[in-house]
């Protein structure tokens, strides 16, 4: 009996100690928090692929979500808790790469083939007028699909096709 209350009073204890250790609460302003929520959505978790900190629940992520929340107590700018960042990781900690260097091909890719695309589309559609898919004409509400190359009208295309059902 006095065994379980000792196993109990060191869990309790251990318990506090973790919560002791993991850091202390910093107490922000309303503005201070939406800075602090708006920077851990910017930063992507070092170990969870394709989360940003403040989805994860890893424990780099949490010491991450720490040390910005210090950092904006201490009374730095986003723009310096990002460069912060930035230079332990590199760019590829930010969720939006920045517009240079390798940043600037993913801003600029996918504008360069909607663009592309669209060009492709209206190029089939200016040089398709007046035909089918295949490239048949519509003649008097018939089409000839590359069969009057052989010789052969639609009631000739008919019989042939009563041979195969």
């Amino acid at each position: 009996m006095r065994r379980s209350y000792m196993i109990a009073l060191l869990s309790v204890l251990l318990l506090m100690s973790s919560a002791v250790v993991q850091g202390k609460a910093v107490s922000l302003t309303p503005e201070q928090q939406e800075m602090a929520s708006e920077i851990e959505y910017l930063l992507r978790c070092p170990v969870c692929e394709g989360q940003a900190v403040a989805e994860s629940n890893a424990e780099v992520a949490q010491q991450i979500k720490e040390k910005v929340r210090e950092m904006i107590a201490e009374g730095k700018s986003k723009d310096e808790i990002l460069g912060y960042y930035v230079d332990r990781y590199g760019d590829w900690i930010i969720s939006k790469p920045p517009a240079r260097g390798a940043g600037l091909v993913a801003w600029l890719l996918p504008v360069a083939v909607v663009v592309i695309g669209l060009g492709v589309l209206i190029g089939v559609f200016r040089r398709g007028k007046g035909t089918v898919a295949g490239g048949s004409s519509v003649v008097g509400g018939s089409t000839s699909q590359g069969f009057g190359k052989a010789g052969l009208n639609d009631d000739q295309i008919n019989e042939k096709l009563k041979d195969y059902v």
